[in-house]
């Protein structure tokens, strides 16, 4: 008899076989229409059987499918815990255009696990053989590279360009992906409308139709709708199947999810049950890895069930507690973003009662997912802010505190939006700001900002190989003043923010072209109305690069100005021959340099340099959308990318050395931060507002949150709220527990750690993350 996981592989064959079948007989269709036929063989093919500790459907691995249309999609060499070797994925194609490790959009083929399933199931062979030429030429993702002009590809930018790297090489620009990443639909329209609501809403906008486009479009996303109908109707034919033989709890927990995806494809949900069965169905669906404003979409549901005694708190977190886990089970450490709180709720008061039942939820099962954010504002209710610290107190890492009275501002000013569109601004999976359900912005690049420093030390080369990495700006000899070398370094930070945005915007063009993404289409505000796919309806067309280094940057040039222009105790050619040689007999002067005023500990000259640098370099990323059709191009600083980057990059002058580690995010370098919390504090509230995210990482002594000192900790955040300050991630934790944690990690499985822009249990950690965060200074 053939296992699960067998049937499940086979299904999933014959899946690509009828995608590609449809594909091709709707090639001439419009993109929508040939979508919604392609999209119909896709699903319920790829979702996954309901597991025996679930309490809703709804499953899909990531990496899980042969081809698929999809905002995101996986190509890794595990796919349900199996390794898929080299070997099983030889195929002897040097001019395969699809390398390892990328994420795609639009069209996306998963060549290495159709050659895998190709070998476990040799009657397939030939089939999948002729699928996997077929879709290496026909994916979104090679369309891309296509499509990319020769003048951006002057600089070597890794996964475009073929890069092999040592330590201190490296390019300025990564761009790692072709995607669109942390789509964040209105989930409330869905659970509020539910599907035949949206389907009576596109029926009256089909009748306004006027071009053939307009009704292809409305066409393909009834059919669409039909299709999340079928997925119902799939899972519940499953749930009571396999209620023959379950426990009698079971065989009740299967009929209320087989009632429920029932009861959600004729009406809208009435119950709380029945509105995360619907949410979550239609978000796998979607491939949507955060879960956006939970607390406004559930509130209501929630409260309802409450006041009429359908449920106890008990319930709703039983419910809450399979919900985590599914979404805890199959979403990447990045994803699975959930806010909280927020002005521009709808109903503040219902949903604040349901932010304190899934904090507490969170409280209890203490997993790595869902990353819940707390959106607070002068007049939250005092109750969510009181349960929120005793949460982060228990050591639970959530939820990350943002402070609206600043964060909505500073999003409206460097998206250029309207306040009024500006409270839609949710953190993603790492703390890049995007739009709920008016906008998307994903973060398909990276920028080394010291890197770009290092470049202007060199004329535009990397000092470990003299390779081209950015414009020529001049000899570093010839540099006078310090303003020609801070010139220098904003030219190499532009030209490259400039190649990213076009980058970007060469993607959405491709994407548009290729595909409606007409799950996420038909909940994203204006698309209905506009008859348009996801690229073209969309009210804000934004982008985001990731930004690593600006604290290093910030104190090499402070450090420079110093020492070189102020003192003049080393000439810029002396200093630069010194940091290429990484301080090899100049240990006297890295300690001269690690002694001057570094970013954390209140001192004003040093401050304002790292945050110019952050100013600078959010406002060349937002100018770089000239030209392009970005309504909105921002700059993140948020996660342990700066390891890696750091690796990359070679010594710099603020002492580090080549190869080691940046600061995570807008926080100090582990460890240098060493004149106490309020200090630290008075750093970062001086950090600019218009930035597309940064965050700041905290280590707390548990002690903090004991009954005594407890007051005194919730008294400082409120000063640093109250004077400016814009978000926090708190990790409360013991020295000795980290510590011990490295001897002996199977003590330690509960200690979650906030990396930066996700979570991980430290014992999971690699070495080099496990020391940077060991090494941050503990309050």
């Amino acid at each position: 008899m053939q296992n699960e996981q067998t049937l499940f592989e086979k299904r999933i064959i014959r899946s690509a076989i009828e995608f590609t079948r449809a594909y091709r007989e709707h090639a001439d269709d419009p993109k929508a229409l040939r979508e919604a036929h392609c999209v119909r063989t896709q699903f319920p093919a790829l979702l996954k059987p309901i597991r025996e500790k679930d309490l809703f459907a709804g499953i899909m691995e990531k990496a899980s499918y042969l081809v698929k249309v999809s905002v995101q999609g996986f190509d890794e060499t595990i796919v349900d815990g199996v390794p898929i070797t080299e070997d099983a994925v030889d195929t002897g194609d040097p001019a395969s255009t699809l390398g390892p490790r990328i994420q795609q959009a639009g069209y996306c083929v998963h060549s290495e696990y159709m050659t895998y399933l190709a070998q476990q199931h040799p009657e397939y062979a030939a089939e999948l053989k002729e699928l996997r030429a077929f879709w290496e030429q026909e994916n979104t993702w090679r369309r891309f590279n296509e499509a990319l002009p020769p003048e951006l590809c002057e600089y070597p930018m890794q996964s475009i360009l073929p890069y092999t790297l040592r330590e201190g090489e490296g390019p300025i620009l990564h761009i790692g992906s072709c995607r669109i990443a942390g789509m964040l639909p209105d989930y409330d329209k869905l659970l509020q409308r539910g599907l035949n609501g949206l389907a009576d809403e596109l029926i009256e906008r089909g009748k306004r139709t006027q071009t053939d486009d307009e009704k292809a479009v409305i066409q393909a996303m009834l059919m669409t709708l039909d299709t999340v109908k079928s997925a119902c109707a799939h899972y519940a034919e499953e749930a009571r199947a396999k209620m023959k033989g379950a426990t009698e709890k079971r065989r009740g927990e299967l009929e209320r999810i087989a009632g429920a995806l029932d009861a959600v494809r004729q009406r809208k949900p009435e119950s709380l049950f029945e509105a995360i069965q619907l949410y979550r169905l239609y978000a796998v669906m979607a491939e949507t890895f955060d879960c956006g404003r939970m607390d406004v979409y559930l509130g209501d549901f929630y409260a309802h069930d409450i006041d009429q005694g359908v449920i106890t708190d008990e319930d709703a977190i039983e419910m809450l507690t399979s919900l985590w886990t599914m979404i805890d089970d199959y979403t990447v450490n990045s994803g699975g973003r959930l806010a909280l709180g927020g002005r521009g709720r709808r109903n503040e008061k219902n949903a604040d009662r349901f932010a304190i039942v899934a904090m507490e939820t969170t409280r209890r099962k203490r997993s790595i997912l869902p990353t819940m954010t707390l959106r607070f504002y002068d007049g939250i209710d005092p109750a969510v802010m009181s349960k929120a610290y005793d949460v982060i107190g228990e050591g639970c890492l959530y939820p990350m505190l943002y402070n609206d009275d600043r964060c909505i501002e500073g999003v409206s000013r460097i998206m250029n939006l309207p306040m009024e569109d500006a409270v839609n601004y949710l953190p993603l999976g790492c703390g890049e700001y995007s739009l709920n359900k008016i906008g998307i912005g994903s973060p398909n690049t990276a920028l080394n900002i010291t890197k770009a420093l290092e470049a202007a030390l060199h004329n535009g080369r990397d000092a470990l190989t003299g390779r081209r990495n950015g414009p020529e700006t001049g000899d570093p000899g010839t540099f006078e003043t310090f303003d020609q070398l801070y010139e220098a370094f904003r030219e190499q930070v532009s030209c490259l923010a400039r190649i990213s945005a076009r980058c970007h915007d060469i993607e959405y063009r491709i994407e548009g072209a290729d595909c409606a993404f007409l799950l996420n289409a038909i909940l994203s505000e204006d698309c209905i109305e506009k008859a348009a796919g996801l690229i073209e309806g969309i009210r804000y067309r934004g982008g985001c690069a990731e930004g690593f280094g600006g604290t290093p940057a910030g104190e090499s040039l402070y450090n420079i100005r110093r020492l070189v222009y102020e003192d003049k105790k080393y000439t810029l050619p002396q200093l630069i021959a010194i940091l290429d040689a990484d301080y090899k007999n100049h240990e006297a002067l890295r300690r001269e340099l690690l002694a001057l005023p570094k970013y954390g500990n209140d001192e004003p000259d040093v401050d304002a340099m790292v945050h110019e640098v952050n100013r600078f370099c959010n406002r060349a990323v937002a100018e770089a959308i000239e030209g392009t059709d970005l309504h909105y191009y921002i700059m993140s600083s948020v996660n342990p990318g700066g390891v890696r980057l750091g690796y990359e990059t070679g010594a710099s002058a603020d002492g580090r050395r080549r190869g080691e580690a940046f600061s995570i995010g807008n926080s100090p370098l582990a460890g240098r931060d060493k004149n106490g919390i309020t200090a630290l504090f008075n750093s970062i509230i001086g950090t600019p507002i218009e930035n597309g995210g940064y965050i700041t990482n905290f280590k707390l002594s548990k002690s903090m949150f004991d009954e005594e000192n407890r007051p005194k900790t919730e008294a400082l955040f409120d000063a640093y709220f109250g004077d400016g300050g814009q978000q926090a991630n708190v990790t409360v934790v013991g020295r000795r527990d980290l510590e011990d944690a490295i001897e002996h990690p199977e003590k330690y499985p509960h200690v979650l750690i906030r990396v930066g822009g996700w979570s991980a249990r430290f014992i999971d950690l690699e070495e080099r993350i496990q020391q940077e965060v060991l090494h941050r200074t503990l309050y």
